[in-house]
């Protein structure tokens, strides 16, 4: 969809003399994302490692500019999803299938920026891949324990701590959750916490009618700490 969008948006631009401002590969967009960086050192000036999803490269770029101007012994890792390395492949050189159904539509690029690819080569520590699996992990866990609602590219960088655990233990680290638009029909996936049969649409479709039946919608002791985390999302999106 994005190869269309960006194609048809750069034809009104020369058709109607519009300015085209690239989402991702402009200096002055990935500057802008430093700024996340910025306010990350304000409240955590003692970050050991900031994990960043990877789309086109823009956020990650401004924030590792950023972070290497002010505190360049932070480790910077990238997370792309496994379906998608674009990124890692434009930087290592590597060579790795591309494409397929994403929990992380957010982050699906197949073709990075040129401008975001020569910035992270040379200031970023790595660049990791998830697989879908912990991308499910993430946005569950997001939902039953933090009552955050995050499609798959908001929770790459929990994804990655999880899948590699070790590797950010005893570490503090930090990492930005984008609030991309949450696709429900992606959401058949085993959670934690439910009953055998059950899935998140389940959980809230049932909230969404106990909504309509009852103005005064209370979470009771019966439900278990993840079902009540499902239904206060259901709350939020409702």
């Amino acid at each position: 969809m994005y190869p269309h969008a960006c194609a048809r948006a750069r034809e009104l631009a020369l058709e109607e003399a519009y300015v085209f401002v690239h989402p991702f590969d402009d200096p002055q967009v990935i500057a802008g994302a430093g700024t996340v960086a910025v306010e990350m050192l304000e409240d955590a000036p003692d970050l050991d490692t900031i994990v960043v999803p990877i789309g086109g490269g823009g956020l990650m770029s401004g924030i590792a500019t950023a972070v290497r101007a002010l505190k360049p012994a932070i480790e910077l890792i990238g997370v792309e999803a496994e379906l998608y390395p674009s990124m890692k492949c434009a930087i290592e050189g590597c060579r790795l299938p591309l494409g397929g159904d994403t929990l992380a539509e957010g982050i699906a690029v197949k073709q990075p920026g040129e401008l975001t690819s020569r910035i992270l080569k040379d200031l970023a520590d790595e660049v990791v891949l998830v697989p879908e699996r912990d991308l499910e992990r993430a946005v569950a866990m997001l939902v039953g324990i933090e009552k955050t609602v995050v499609e798959g590219a908001g929770a790459a960088g929990l994804a990655a701590m999880l899948s590699q655990r070790s590797r950010f233990a005893g570490k503090k680290v930090a990492t930005d959750q984008l609030q991309t638009e949450l696709d429900m029909e992606s959401l058949d996936i085993e959670l934690p916490g439910l009953a055998a049969g059950q899935d998140f649409k389940a959980v809230l479709e049932a909230a969404r009618r106990h909504l309509q039946m009852h103005k005064n919608f209370s979470l009771d002791n019966t439900l278990t700490q993840w079902e009540r985390g499902y239904v206060e999302a259901a709350l939020m999106i409702t």
